[in-house]
């Protein structure tokens, strides 16, 4: 029932007969600095936007599970700070390539989007931050800011515990493609993970 994790934070979770799943997490935003750090996202090439505050945040996620191998879900993310108010959306969907009893591959789908002041927050340039830089002012407004596909991995090494490997690429789209601070329009991670189950 309970969980804490790197990617999640701190919270419950709770899935019915049905293939009803839902948690409800505590997590950090660390928001962006105007400078390397090997704490926060950040670079000295941002120098002049000021930093993006970060801030505790609250993490509500809701799965279907419609069938063994597909699953629907929703999340959303709410930043408790006040002077960093902004929320983030997710839509996604997930569907099962592989599952035998120790192994599990798993190809996924996502949908990004922020309200206005997060999509300002991370893709926008005020006329103010723009006089003070090398970047053109752009206003980033509510909506979808990003497609995601992934895959991803797990294996049993015994009964309590996981290992799993993921890799996603993510595509930055409307609110976010023409920011003047985005390099590249498409960036792909991946990660390294072994659980333990009670």
């Amino acid at each position: 029932m309970f969980f804490a994790d790197t990617s999640r934070g701190i919270g419950l979770q709770w899935q019915s007969e049905s293939g009803f799943y839902a948690s409800q997490s505590v997590f950090y935003d660390f928001g962006r600095v105007q400078r390397n750090s090997p704490l926060r996202p950040g670079s000295r090439k941002l120098a002049g936007l000021g930093d993006v505050p970060d801030s505790v945040t609250t993490r509500t996620l809701l799965m279907q599970q419609f069938t063994p191998d597909f699953s629907v879900s929703a999340e959303v993310e709410f930043a408790l700070e006040s002077g960093a108010r902004r929320n983030r959306y997710r839509l996604g969907a997930e569907y099962n390539l592989l599952k035998t009893s120790a192994d599990t591959v798993s190809l996924s789908a996502d949908v990004h989007a922020g309200d206005r002041r997060y999509n300002q927050a991370y893709f926008g340039v005020t006329p103010q931050q723009a006089s003070r830089t090398r970047f053109a002012a752009f206003n980033a407004g509510s909506g979808v800011y990003g497609y995601a596909i992934g895959a991803s991995w797990s294996h049993a090494l015994a009964p309590h515990w996981t290992t799993s490997l993921q890799v996603s690429a993510l595509r930055y789209v409307d609110n976010a493609e023409h920011s003047p601070l985005v390099v590249r329009r498409t960036s792909v991670t991946g990660g390294a993970a072994v659980t333990y189950t009670y």
